[in-house]
């Protein structure tokens, strides 16, 4: 082997660890592949969950129900995919994530998730900067995950 090439090698062997240690750190903290881990729990949940109002799925004008129950009707509103959303995120990397409401333009409220300085909206099946929607909507709230669980068991009278 050349000089530099061996210098190359021994480079690369002694930075291993090195960019291991920082890859994974960006994995979990995702600043590397944030979008990768969390897109495909986007289209899962676009693709095969129907949105349905709280009108035609419960009958009253506004229902949180619970993740489970969502998965199991396969239906919900903005709400319903915005926790289910939260909560695979949730169980998946372990950190925390938000769901956000927000009244529109049209006065019409709206539920996504925020996780990782992004808006992910499982309703559009988009992922937006928060600049966007601050625009877009007034009144936004963030509720945490067991914030939004207790509101499922207000609605469905567990207290």
């Amino acid at each position: 082997m050349r000089d530099h090439e061996h210098s190359f090698a021994e480079l690369i062997l002694f930075l291993s660890p090195v960019l291991i240690a920082l890859f994974l750190y960006s994995w979990r903290e995702g600043s590397i592949c944030r979008e990768f881990r969390i897109k495909p729990m986007l289209e899962e949940i676009y693709t095969g969950i129907e949105y349905q109002s709280d009108t035609e799925l419960h009958g009253v004008y506004d229902y949180w129900q619970f993740p489970e129950d969502t998965v199991a009707t396969g239906r919900g509103d903005c709400e319903d995919v915005a926790m289910l959303l939260a909560d695979r995120i949730i169980r998946k990397t372990g950190l925390p994530a938000m769901i956000v409401t927000g009244d529109g333009r049209d006065g019409i409220t709206h539920a996504w998730v925020y996780f990782k300085n992004r808006y992910y909206d499982p309703t559009f099946e988009r992922i937006v900067p928060p600049d966007d929607y601050q625009r877009e909507f007034s009144n936004i709230d963030y509720l945490s995950l067991e914030r939004a669980l207790y509101r499922c068991r207000l609605d469905r009278g567990d207290y």
